[in-house]
């Protein structure tokens, strides 16, 4: 909650919606809670990058079994085959993204990095609406 309000005023100024669907309940993990910022901020930050003004981005939070699903998708034009393939390489940068355009082509791969150390996935792929990013973790069970 606290990362899309956030990026809510950076959304609004692009004309681009946010919106937020999250579990009802609070929901654990064992993580570095500055990391795991620094993980959403970036793939966020690239959704707002790549969806045009009007468009969308959601950002989904559930939870199955013992697994939290954190799912960020736009309405951008999704990812190229090659990004796809490519993207968590250091240094990559789409053929849409030119050295002007700022970045060190370090985000995705610097994220998949970071989920991993924390024992999670991070996953690209294409939807029927752009482009979505899949962040699992394992959850704490609460002791009752």
């Amino acid at each position: 909650k606290r990362i899309g309000g956030d990026f809510m005023a950076k959304a609004e100024g692009q004309h681009i919606g946010l919106h937020l669907d999250m579990a009802l309940e609070p929901v654990l993990v064992n993580g570095d809670p500055q990391r795991l910022y620094q993980v959403i901020g970036n793939v966020l930050g690239n959704a707002l990058r790549h969806t045009p003004p009007h468009g969308n981005i959601r950002i989904q939070l559930s939870v199955d079994a013992q697994t939290l699903i954190l799912e960020i998708g736009d309405s951008g034009p999704g990812f190229t085959p090659e990004a796809l393939s490519r993207a968590f390489e250091r240094f990559y940068r789409s053929p849409d993204r030119g050295r002007q355009s700022g970045g060190s082509g370090l985000g995705l791969a610097l994220s998949r990095s970071l989920v991993e150390a924390h024992g999670g996935r991070i996953e690209l792929f294409n939807n029927p609406s752009g482009a979505c990013v899949r962040i699992t973790l394992e959850t704490i069970l609460e002791e009752l």
